[in-house]
């Protein structure tokens, strides 16, 4: 589910027209504003981008049998394997992640979710596993079992690894519609997959804006708008199921290195960065890093900026920035303590 609104303002008849192309891609949906000339014919565009998307489905996807990942998830030689480019440029940045975060981004811990019963209707473990019961669990985790030849080639390690990019291929999907919109001679455009944004020169006579919701999964208000150019833009937050195990509840949010449940104040996260795909892993390892990891991670890293809001126990929200996030640009639309 998205985690953000759009807030739109009128274009001026002045201005060139609004082209809006939407459908439904990796399990979620697609929404694309794009500003051209007033003689584009709508033809021009939407059945290339419709085939670039085609593309994203067939190399990334999980639910699509024929994909190149499930080909590569089938893959039990432990030999090298070329890839094409795109594939092998999100592992390049999956691994990356890993490091970066230690450990915290792992596309690598489908046993794990799969052990817990993450995304049945069921969860499957009755009872808290001990660290020996996870053990044998986690040794099938890692992006070190995954190596990166410089010339195009994956070798999965471990036969048994099972990757998962859904926590970063929709912002990459997001990059390449961007970054063909660009080639097109296109300047003024939002591309938005699943909630990753990336948005591109401006909407009119103003900067696009983009309203953060409200964390709960029913709300649909906005929590905070902010106007942006030139930035992608992934948001998270509280929308994901919970399940109560010994009287405790926790949220389907699994960390990779300990193999437990996250137990977390944190109930909406916002990343900005110019690659989108940058954007939605941080935004994904964020969710098991928590706040105070979390930002440590992100004031390393100039090219990232957040803002994290925490539920105190009172119910009240507060909301926590990286140094360089442009909270004096923002609106609130709720009252919500900023932390300086």
């Amino acid at each position: 589910m998205a985690a953000f609104v759009l807030v739109a303002g009128p274009i001026r008849l002045s201005y060139p027209k609004l082209m809006v192309f939407e459908g439904d891609i990796m399990g979620t949906a697609y929404h694309v504003q794009v500003l051209v000339p007033l003689w584009w014919r709508r033809e021009r565009l939407e059945r290339p981008l419709e085939e670039l998307l085609e593309r994203q489905v067939m190399i990334f996807s999980t639910y699509e049998p024929e994909s190149e990942l499930m080909g590569l998830n089938r893959d039990m030689t432990g030999l090298a394997r070329p890839v094409s480019e795109e594939l092998y440029e999100v592992l390049v940045l999956s691994k990356a992640l890993y490091h970066q975060t230690r450990g915290a981004f792992d596309v690598t811990a489908k046993p794990l979710i799969d052990f817990w019963g993450i995304g049945e209707q069921d969860i499957q473990v009755q009872e808290w596993p001990s660290r020996s019961q996870l053990g044998p669990v986690l040794e099938l985790l890692g992006m070190d079992q995954i190596g990166l030849g410089r010339d195009g080639y994956v070798q999965k390690l471990a036969g048994s690894v099972h990757i998962d990019l859904s926590g970063i291929a929709k912002g990459y999907a997001v990059d390449q519609v961007a970054e063909w919109l660009l080639d097109q001679q296109m300047n003024d455009f939002m591309v938005e997959i699943g909630g990753e944004v990336r948005l591109s020169g401006q909407k009119g006579d103003r900067d696009w804006v983009i309203g953060v919701r409200w964390p709960g999964q029913h709300e649909m208000r906005p929590l905070m708008g902010l106007p942006l150019s030139d930035m992608s833009v992934a948001t998270s937050g509280d929308y994901q199921q919970q399940f109560v195990l010994d009287g405790t509840v926790y949220s389907h949010i699994l960390d990779p290195r300990t193999g437990y449940p996250v137990l977390s104040d944190l109930v909406s996260i916002t990343v900005l960065a110019k690659q989108c795909a940058l954007a939605d892993g941080v935004a994904t390892a964020l969710k098991v890093m928590g706040v105070e990891e979390g930002l440590s991670y992100v004031e390393q890293r100039p090219e990232i900026e957040v803002f994290l809001v925490r539920r105190e126990q009172d119910g009240g929200l507060v909301g926590v920035p990286s140094s360089g996030f442009p909270v004096s640009q923002a609106r609130f639309f709720e009252d919500v303590q900023i932390l300086d």
